[in-house]
C-alpha cells in the first residue's frame, strides 16, 4: 500500500501543484489584464495630453496672431486718428481763412458803398445846368459843365479803383 499511498500522495501533490500553478497562471493573467488596461488608460491619457498640448500650442499661435492683428489695428486706428486730427486742423484753418476773407470782403464792400454814397451825395450837390437850348441844339453852361465833367471823371476813376480793390479782396 505504500506504493498506492505514495502514488496518491504524488497525485495529490501534483493536483496541489497544478492548482497552485493554475492559480498563479490566473493571477498572472489578471495582472496582465490589469497592466494592459492600465497601459491602455496611460496611452489614452498620453493621447489626451498630446491633443491638449497641440490644442494649447494652436491656441497660443492663434493668440499671438490675434495680438499681432490687434497691434496692427491699433496702429491703423492711431494713424486714422492722427489723420482726422490733421484734417480737423486744416479744416479749422481753412474756415478761419474763409472767415477772414469774408471780413475783408465785407469791409471792402462797406468801404465801396460808403465811397459810392459820398460820390452820389456830391453829384446831387452839384448844380449842373445842362439844358439850355438854342436852335434845337443841346448846349452846356461851361463853368458848371467843366466842374461836372471833372467830378464825373474823378468819380469814375474812384469807382474803378474801388471795384479793383474789391475784386482783389
Amino acid at each position: 500500500m505504500d506504493g498506492q499511498a505514495n502514488s496518491n500522495n504524488q497525485k495529490r501533490d501534483g493536483k496541489v501543484e497544478l492548482d497552485v500553478t493554475r492559480e498563479q497562471y490566473e493571477n498572472l493573467q489578471k495582472h496582465e489584464e490589469e497592466q494592459e488596461a492600465k497601459s491602455k488608460a496611460d496611452v489614452k491619457l498620453l493621447d489626451e495630453r498630446a491633443c491638449a498640448e497641440l490644442a494649447k500650442e494652436s491656441i497660443v499661435q492663434k493668440n499671438e496672431k490675434l495680438l499681432q492683428e490687434l497691434d496692427v489695428a491699433q496702429e491703423q486706428d492711431e494713424n486714422l486718428q492722427k489723420h482726422q486730427e490733421e484734417q480737423r486742423a486744416k479744416s479749422k484753418k481753412l474756415l478761419q481763412n474763409e472767415n477772414l476773407r469774408k471780413e475783408l470782403v465785407n469791409t471792402g464792400n462797406e468801404k465801396l458803398l460808403h465811397e459810392c454814397e459820398i460820390l452820389r451825395n456830391r453829384l446831387q450837390e452839384c448844380s449842373v445846368n445842362f439844358l439850355i437850348e438854342e436852335e434845337d441844339k443841346l448846349t452846356m453852361d461851361t463853368s458848371s459843365a467843366s466842374d461836372a465833367l471833372d467830378l464825373l471823371t474823378t468819380s469814375d476813376n474812384r469807382i474803378g479803383l474801388l471795384l479793383a480793390e474789391s475784386i482783389w479782396i
